[in-house]
């Protein structure tokens, strides 16, 4: 009934064309800025600003034949770089561990351990691998990656009623709160939806217009709207309406930044590398029409009386009648046929090439070394590792706003899990400290990472559970009751063993026997 009446309302006050611009109270200035801004970038990543075209004598002439476009793999490489040699396990690419306040307290400690196992359980039932890495190819690419976190009661394959998205970041405007750039004060999510999505939020739309859905967070409250009616959920027999108070008191999305330096919205790679692509393109075309021109000279002829004829002599085998000149004075030249060759394609040109390219790969923190060139010499991992130090700084850069953004979608998720009241979260876990583990840059030697776990425990200078976690163990506390364990049946296998192999004890007197000394010592004694 209900949706029939609003299908019918609609019918009868039919509403003006749905514009994003005409959302209440939208900074629909900023959003226009934003779009130019993506827009542009995306042409950069899928090479599409290499297809200009220029008219030369009623002939379109393409500016940038070659289309060179490094770009893709480049954010490919930073993404990879950005997440490290992760496991191939069900955790996150990054996943969070949660530290008891109190080290000594067991009950902490477990209670600790509870929480960082719900806390993976969320990330897996919401893709947590493939949404992060999502994430980082977003943020290289557009400066940065939005996550939204809200409360999910409706999916039935999830055991912990949390929904964590990833929000393109064209679909999103964020105002930051004041001087805190990491917490929001009001955040908009606008992205189109197809027509079966919108009847499923109760709303009808019209099969010649395309639905969009706009959501508008604020501290205090949430709006959910499609085309400008407002949007419902289907729940237990009844329609909820998903616009009201938002209960939780923050706005629960967090905006990570690729690298942020002023403003709001972070920086990517791409607007630096514009120029170098586009004179790499020019440089690359322009080597290419030269070798071309090198491989089409012409012929000249000399001495040679008319024009030269093509002779078959045998099958596959020819031959050129040069046709000498008469000869009147017994002086003539034999006729010759030679190429005329200028060459265009140089050594400089070729040069400049790889140059940009190497400008390229300044710029983007990639050196040659990432890309398997060693320059034809055998060098030592350290070597290797010193070469690629812009790539792992500027990484290193990046997990820093990583971490910060991760820390607080951490703590939105322990906080919407208490205001629901969801079992395993308790007031105290928001005051547990929080970090986010992340996997090694770079390959490390595992005979380097053994020897250096070996010498931490021989000088104590570090846990049984800490050194584990260095040498990669999954569950380390697990490990270490296994090894005390382990540790205990052999010291009282090797006490048995010590005992058997004893020599029998000589017999003793009855006179020694009964004053309490030895034979042996007694008759010393009377020697």
């Amino acid at each position: 009934m209900f949706t029939l009446s609003r299908y019918l309302d609609q019918l009868t006050h039919p509403r003006p064309p749905f514009t994003i611009e005409g959302l209440v109270d939208f900074p629909s200035q900023e959003w226009n800025r934003n779009l130019i801004r993506y827009s542009e970038l995306e042409s950069w990543y899928d090479g599409s600003v290499l297809d200009e075209t220029v008219e030369r004598q009623g002939k379109e002439i393409e500016v940038y034949p070659v289309k060179i476009n490094p770009i893709p793999n480049t954010v490919e490489k930073h993404t990879y770089f950005l997440f490290g040699q992760v496991e191939q396990d069900e955790r996150p690419l990054v996943y969070p561990k949660i530290t008891a306040p109190d080290l000594s307290d067991d009950a902490q400690v477990k209670s600790a351990k509870a929480l960082e196992d719900l806390l993976y359980r969320v990330w897996s039932e919401n893709n947590g691998r493939a949404t992060q890495w999502t994430g980082g190819a977003q943020s290289n690419t557009y400066g940065g990656c939005v996550f939204r976190v809200d409360y999910d009661p409706f999916d039935p394959l999830k055991t912990v009623p949390i929904r964590i998205d990833i929000i393109h970041p064209k679909f999103f405007l964020g105002i930051p709160d004041g001087t805190n750039l990491w917490k929001l004060r009001e955040a908009w999510i606008i992205r189109p939806i197809n027509h079966a999505e919108a009847k499923e939020f109760g709303v009808t739309v019209a099969p010649d217009i395309e639905p969009w859905m706009s959501e508008h967070y604020t501290k205090s409250s949430y709006e959910c709207l499609i085309n400008g009616d407002p949007a419902y959920r289907f729940l237990k027999g009844d329609w909820v309406p998903l616009s009201g108070e938002n209960i939780f008191g923050f706005v629960p999305v967090v905006y990570i930044p690729h690298i942020r330096v002023w403003g709001f919205y972070g920086e990517t790679f791409i607007e630096n590398v514009q120029g170098i692509v586009k004179e790499l393109n020019l440089r690359a075309a322009d080597y290419g029409d030269a070798v071309t021109t090198d491989a089409h000279s012409y012929l000249g002829m000399k001495n040679v009386a008319g024009a030269p004829t093509v002779l078959q002599i045998a099958p596959g085998l020819y031959a050129i009648n040069m046709k000498s000149a008469p000869d009147f004075t017994g002086q003539a030249k034999d006729p010759d046929l030679f190429e005329i060759r200028k060459p265009s394609a140089s050594a400089p040109m070729e040069n400049l090439v790889d140059l940009l390219y190497e400008y390229y790969r300044r710029a983007v923190n990639v050196p040659a070394v990432v890309e398997g060139e060693d320059e034809g010499s055998q060098r030592s991992g350290l070597t290797l590792v010193t070469r690629m130090i812009s790539l792992v700084s500027h990484t290193d850069t990046e997990r820093i706003f990583w971490t910060t953004g991760l820390n607080l979608l951490t703590r939105m998720v322990i906080k919407i899990l208490l205001v629901k009241n969801v079992d395993q979260v308790f007031p105290e876990h928001l005051t547990f400290p929080i970090r986010q583990e992340w996997a090694p840059v770079l390959p490390r030697d595992r005979e380097v990472i053994v020897n250096e776990v070996v010498a931490l425990m021989g000088a104590k200078l570090g846990s049984i559970n800490r050194l584990l976690e260095v040498l990669g163990v999954e569950n380390p506390e697990e490990e270490r009751g296994q090894i005390l364990e382990d540790l205990k049946e052999i010291t009282e296998t090797e006490a048995e063993a010590t005992a058997k192999a004893q020599p029998p004890q000589m017999p003793q007197s009855s006179s020694s026997a009964a004053k309490g000394t030895p034979a042996r010592e007694k008759n010393t004694k009377k020697e």
